[in-house]
């Protein structure tokens, strides 16, 4: 598609997403199955980095809202806990998709303008990424398990916790496309992973090659040796 005057295209490529995010719904519904039979609870879903749409009756729909407010499945996340909240052995735990890396690419944080999807880099040199992190509390005195409830987003504090340096985008906290990582850090271990969608293409490489190095991370996690940092 050359432009998005070219209708067919624009036609085609609703088809594409639609047909996509069934197939990713399906993925995520059957890994939140497999937390649920580890102890985990989901909790909520949400935008990586724009806004739900406004009440159907709310004319605001037609001036203050960016178009990425009504495509969720773009940039996307889902989050679960295990076990009592700010207590040690506490896990929080976000699997997050990214439809296309090209937009975190272009987002500037300084600002408040709409990303324009044609300045973005080529498609083809972008990636579609699932990546997760992990967060254990581990000792019952951590400084990070005294304020994660006091009415902050864990994002935020993880950003605080880990790199003081990072202010309002979190997504510079993942190291693009991971295998594997975990850091352990006054009383908090934090772990992440992030792969490409295109070396999962199948719901059977996508259960071995992500899903399973997952769950058999998060079913034997457990706090680090506190001497170990």
């Amino acid at each position: 598609m050359n432009s998005i005057n070219d209708l067919t295209g624009v036609r085609q490529s609703h088809r594409y997403v639609a047909a996509y995010q069934r197939r990713l719904l399906d993925a995520i519904s059957n890994f939140n199955n497999r937390l649920i039979n580890i102890g985990f609870k989901f909790e909520e879903w949400g935008s990586l980095h724009f806004d739900r749409p406004p009440k159907k009756s709310n004319p605001a729909i037609l001036t203050n809202y960016w178009a990425y407010d009504f495509i969720h499945l773009y940039s996307v996340g889902f989050y679960w806990t295990k076990g009592e909240e700010n207590k040690k052995n506490f896990v929080y735990f976000g699997l997050e998709h990214l439809a296309d890396s090209g937009l975190e690419n272009a987002l500037d944080f300084s600002n408040e303008e709409e990303p324009d999807p044609l300045k973005f880099k080529d498609a083809a040199e972008a990636d579609s990424i699932l990546r997760c992190f992990w967060l254990l509390i581990a000792t019952e005195n951590s400084p990070f398990s005294n304020t994660v409830w006091n009415n902050t987003e864990y994002e935020d504090l993880i950003k605080m916790h880990f790199n003081k340096d990072i202010m309002n985008d979190f997504s510079k906290l993942y190291e693009p496309l991971l295998p594997f990582k975990e850091e352990h850090k006054d009383g908090v271990l934090f772990g992440q992973m992030a792969i490409s969608i295109e070396n999962i293409p199948t719901m059977e490489s996508f259960e071995n090659d992500f899903c399973n190095i997952i769950i058999d991370r998060l079913s034997e996690l457990s706090p680090p040796d506190e001497n170990e940092e």
